[in-house]
């Protein structure tokens, strides 16, 4: 298995997730966040994205690129719920 489905937050404000939002590590695209939206009850942007897998361990420290610039995001253990 190369990539991986993984939970994701994202820090700070989001535009609406209308399109994919390509993942970087060190400028490496590393995937892509299909769905986020803010959380009201986790007080965080929640995202679902797709991971290579030498990046999708929980911790780990990416960007997104959204058509509002660079977000930072973190892989999660699990999924909200």
């Amino acid at each position: 298995v190369e990539r991986m489905i993984r939970p994701i937050a994202i820090e700070g404000r989001i535009p609406i997730c209308d399109r994919s939002w390509k993942l970087y590590s060190k400028n490496k695209e590393v995937g892509c966040i299909s769905r986020a939206v803010y959380s009201p009850d986790f007080k965080t942007n929640v995202a679902i994205g797709i991971v290579a897998k030498n990046y999708w361990h929980a911790g780990t420290l990416l960007d997104v690129l959204t058509q509002d610039g660079l977000r930072k995001a973190t892989v999660q253990e699990n999924f909200w719920n």
